[in-house]
């Protein structure tokens, strides 16, 4: 049952697919990462989903890309892309260590920020308004692997801030 409530948490933590809600126990935790390619998965499904409706109905690339570009993020919720933003106002700093970690805690949103985020997301609409229905085939396996790596660097990298919530799962 502890694998099935990890999964919850998996779910409930890194998209915004409705689950039930369990405690965050390090019981319950135990096996959260492991569920982290199932999301993958999930992204990468919907995604392919997608991108066959559009091949089906015609729709044209600029829609195309657009919208794939938009259903990771409201699947998950935009965690990463929030990671993502931070990370680039924080590398962008070229600061010390310690001052990147608090730009990292900083809940305002800077420009390095909005040019990372802007980029990302052109560059992946414009990706996938290239794809074909052949090649987007591969898009669930590209996100269960993403997922799966991260889960793994998780594991073998330090965390840049003890303490921090991923941290917590990494134990």
């Amino acid at each position: 049952m502890r694998v099935i409530r990890s999964m919850f948490i998996a779910f409930s933590t890194y998209s915004r697919i409705p689950v039930p809600q369990v405690e965050w126990s390090d019981e319950n935790r135990k096996y959260t990462m492991c569920f982290f390619p199932l999301i993958g998965a999930v992204i990468g499904l919907l995604l392919w989903g997608w991108l066959w409706l559009c091949a089906a109905l015609a729709i044209g690339p600029v829609l195309r890309g657009a919208v794939g570009a938009l259903i990771p993020l409201l699947v998950t919720g935009g965690i990463h892309m929030d990671g993502f933003m931070d990370t680039s106002d924080a590398m962008a700093s070229w600061q010390t260590k310690e001052r990147r970690l608090e730009i990292l805690k900083d809940s305002h949103v800077g420009a390095f920020a909005v040019i990372g985020c802007v980029g990302y997301l052109l560059l992946d609409a414009a990706v996938l308004s290239e794809a074909t229905l052949k090649n987007a085939a591969m898009l669930p396996f590209v996100f269960v692997l993403t997922r799966a790596l991260s889960a793994w660097a998780m594991a073998f990298f330090e965390s840049a801030r003890p303490n921090g919530m991923l941290d917590a799962f990494a134990q």
